[in-house]
C-alpha cells in the first residue's frame, strides 16, 4: 500500500527516495518574541486514512530560539486526493529569544513506521523592526 507523507512544506510519496543524508529545507519567516508555527510532519495511507506520525527528534538545536514539539490531529488539504483530510501530526513551532532579530536554523530528524529517516533543516528569518 502506497503512503503520502503530508507536511505544511512538504509533500511527498512514500516511493519517492531521499537518501538518508540529504537535508530537505524548509526557509520560514516569523515575528520575533512570538512563537510560531514553523510546519508539521504527518502521513496517510492512500485511501486517506492516517497513519502515526514519524518520530520527531531535534538533531541539531537553534542558536537563538526554543523549539516546541507537540503531536496533535491536523486538518488539511494538501493532498488532492483527500480533501479536508484529519491525521495525526508533530507540529513543530519555534520562537526566537527576546529581541533576536535575524537568521536561525535547527533540523530535526524524522523517522517513519518503517524505520525510515530524513532530515529537515528549519532556515528561520526573524525580521528587523519596521520603521
Amino acid at each position: 500500500m502506497k503512503t503520502i507523507w503530508v507536511s505544511a512544506l512538504l509533500l511527498m510519496l512514500a516511493g519517492s527516495a531521499v537518501a538518508e543524508s540529504e537535508v530537505i529545507n524548509h526557509d520560514v519567516t516569523g515575528l520575533a518574541n512570538q512563537e510560531f508555527r514553523a510546519g508539521w510532519f504527518g502521513s496517510m495511507k492512500s485511501d486517506c486514512t492516517a497513519e502515526m506520525p514519524p518520530q520527531a527528534r531535534v538533531a541539531e538545536r537553534a542558536k537563538n530560539g526554543a523549539i516546541r514539539l507537540i503531536q496533535t490531529n491536523v486538518r488539511t488539504n494538501s493532498v488532492p486526493e483527500c480533501p479536508n483530510a484529519e491525521l495525526s501530526a508533530v507540529v513543530v513551532f519555534y520562537q526566537s529569544k527576546e529581541n533576536f532579530r535575524g537568521m536561525d536554523s535547527f533540523t530535526l530528524e524524522l523517522k517513519n513506521a518503517t524505520g525510515k529517516t530524513s532530515l529537515h533543516r528549519f532556515n528561520i528569518t526573524v525580521p528587523g523592526l519596521v520603521q
